[in-house]
Parts: structure tokens; sequence; C-alpha cells
């Protein structure tokens, strides 16, 4: 997660209930990056509040990202020891 980001609103892309990207703004609220729970086991009740804190941030279990910096390239990550569940 960017150091200045924070968490901006939980999404549900593929509309079945549960939440399953997180949008990360900057602080002068420019999108920097996007965390896809691609097994959606963040929870069916997950808060966006949660991750104010930092101590809560590693509560999104996040399987795939994006790092999105004006004036570079968007950076591409994944989980590699994704474990079932």
């Amino acid at each position: 997660m960017a150091r200045d980001g924070r968490p901006a609103g939980v999404m549900d892309l593929d509309e079945n209930g549960r939440g399953d990207t997180l949008g990360i703004l900057r602080s002068d609220l420019e999108p920097v990056a996007v965390l896809f729970d691609i097994d959606e086991d963040s929870g069916p009740d997950f808060s966006v509040d949660e991750l104010i804190d930092p101590a809560n941030r590693s509560d999104w279990d996040f399987e795939v990202g994006l790092h999105m910096t004006i004036g570079s390239p968007t950076a591409a990550f994944y989980d590699t020891d994704i474990e079932a569940a």
C-alpha cells in the first residue's frame, strides 16, 4: 500500500454481494492503488472504516494489486503464496 494512501471504498465488481475490490487514494485524493480480493475472503461485512487504522490494514486479504503513479508505469503485483481457505 502506498505510504500516503488511504482506503477509499470497497466495491463489489462482480455484483455477488461481497466486496472484492478496494480503492486507495493519495492524500490529494488521486487514485494510487486498487487491491483485488479475488477469492473474496476478507469478509462479507468488511468496512473501509476498519482500514483507516494502519494496524487493521492486513485485514484486507488481496491477491492482486495495481499501483499507479502519474508519470510512471503502472505496477502490478500478486500474492505468490495463496493458501486455500
